[in-house]
């Protein structure tokens, strides 16, 4: 590996070279502004991506990032790990290890939970090498539609809520709701760059008789022009059903674009059947990805997961 230079914290150049890379070789659906939602949300100290770069090429051949969400009025820290990936032609070098290893060398990881999601092939590399053993009892399931399907007309609408946008949700409520939703974890500057950012559109359900809070839909623009759903949280079918309805007439000409994704639960059925419904039928079905840690799962309400809020480094 002499020809090869490691980088810590690098910048928005190199995490789009990861979006291509992943997108290009591994179909992976992320965004450009990804960079700035999760290094602003987080702060620049607690989001690292760590790049592998050849020399006299300067070429981006690999890389992995990790985010630490920080203890907030004694909330549970956690570290999560993703964007793991070489170039195939410098795989099997031991390169990816490396980078591995070497990002989760920061001090203040010491004794913290950890967690990753991972493919069917590294789930098992993951669990044994580095101790990413603890499963939740769901899987992260992977669905995919046509644009040219979909027909807003086959969703229904629920009488008993209203969507809103998200800049007219009291803060501090949406975040007792956030973190309820994600088992008492904090992220509330992550949350509010990822939902309040550019190419991407919310709406938030509330009950109509008690302004409650019942869930959130965000669906982001990413990797050659398709769309991606999450998060994408609710309190019941009908109202998760309503809430994709009115973000997805949120955005101008829809046929722009190609796919649109979702990655819910896989013990929650009703996020499939909207899916479904919305597409008469016509949806692809890829592998499960694994949700692993290493000290304990983190206990959540999967039955409300329509979508995990992206796979790349969220757990919920």
């Amino acid at each position: 590996m002499e020809n090869i230079k490691f980088i810590e914290f690098c910048g928005e150049d190199r995490w789009k070279d990861a979006v291509q890379n992943t997108g290009n070789y591994e179909s992976w659906v992320l965004a450009d502004e990804d960079f700035d939602r999760w290094s602003n949300g987080f702060g620049k100290e607690n989001f690292n991506l760590f790049v592998a770069i050849e020399n006299g090429t300067n070429k981006t051949i690999g890389h992995v990032a990790t985010a630490f969400y920080q203890s907030i009025n004694g909330s549970e820290p956690l570290l999560t790990v993703g964007m793991f990936f070489v170039l195939p032609e410098f795989r099997g070098t031991g390169l990816g290890w490396k980078l591995f290893e070497q990002v989760l060398q920061n001090p203040k990881f010491k004794g913290i939970n950890w967690g990753l999601n991972g493919v069917p092939q590294m789930t098992k590399k993951y669990a044994t090498k580095f101790g990413f053993d603890k499963y939740p009892k769901w899987q992260i399931g992977s669905f995919e539609i046509f644009i040219e399907n979909i027909n807003l007309k086959r969703l229904n609408t629920n009488s008993s809520i209203k969507t809103v946008s998200f800049k007219e949700i009291d803060f501090k409520k949406f975040i007792e709701y956030d973190s309820a939703m994600i088992g008492g974890i904090r992220r509330d500057g992550f949350i509010k760059n990822w939902l309040d950012s550019e190419n991407a559109f919310s709406k938030i359900a509330l009950n109509l008789s008690d302004e409650k809070i019942v869930g959130i839909c965000n669906i982001r623009i990413c990797f050659k022009k398709q769309l991606v759903i999450g998060p994408f949280y609710a309190d019941s079918k009908e109202i998760a059903e309503n809430l994709l309805k009115d973000v997805l007439k949120m955005i101008l000409d829809l046929n722009q674009f190609t796919k649109i994704f979702l990655f819910p639960a896989t013990t929650n059925k009703d996020a499939k059947e909207i899916f479904e419904k919305l597409a008469d039928g016509k949806i692809q079905e890829y592998d499960a990805m694994y949700g692993q840690f290493t000290n304990h799962v983190i206990d959540v309400d999967a039955s409300k997961i329509y979508s995990i809020t992206e796979y790349a480094m969220s757990y919920c």
